[in-house]
């Protein structure tokens, strides 16, 4: 499972420690080795529980919208 790291800067993008931050979020798949950056600098980590395929890729959520046709009635 991977988790998040966060730093305090929320808008912080960019490269630290190997790990890409955008928006002040790492997600990391080798839990050891985020989890240790993490402690050495203080940071905050979360479970990452967003779903994934049977490739370990990150499912992306679809939201299910509806709309209505508009019909005009037959006179």
């Amino acid at each position: 499972m991977a988790i998040k790291i966060i730093v305090p800067n929320k808008n912080f993008n960019g490269f630290r420690g190997g790990f890409k931050f955008m928006n002040g979020i790492a997600i990391v798949e080798d839990e050891e080795k985020g989890r240790e950056f993490a402690k050495h600098f203080g940071y905050e980590i979360e479970e990452d529980k967003t779903p994934k395929d049977e490739s370990g890729e990150q499912v992306e959520k679809k939201t299910a919208t509806s709309r209505k046709r508009a019909t005009k009635k037959k006179e």
